[in-house]
């Protein structure tokens, strides 16, 4: 279940603090989460 979840806030935390690839982190949060949903009902699902 652990392995279906999004991106943790920190990626995001991390690249601001040090400046680099700040959209890259933004926007692959988004999508993890995005992405994540799905994952997670069907994972829900297999484990009953």
């Amino acid at each position: 279940m652990i392995a279906a979840l999004p991106a943790a806030q920190n990626l995001f935390t991390h690249t601001s603090h040090y400046g680099v690839a700040e959209r890259f982190a933004r926007d692959s949060i988004l999508l993890s989460t995005l992405l994540s949903v799905p994952a997670l009902i069907a994972v829900a699902a297999l484990l009953g």
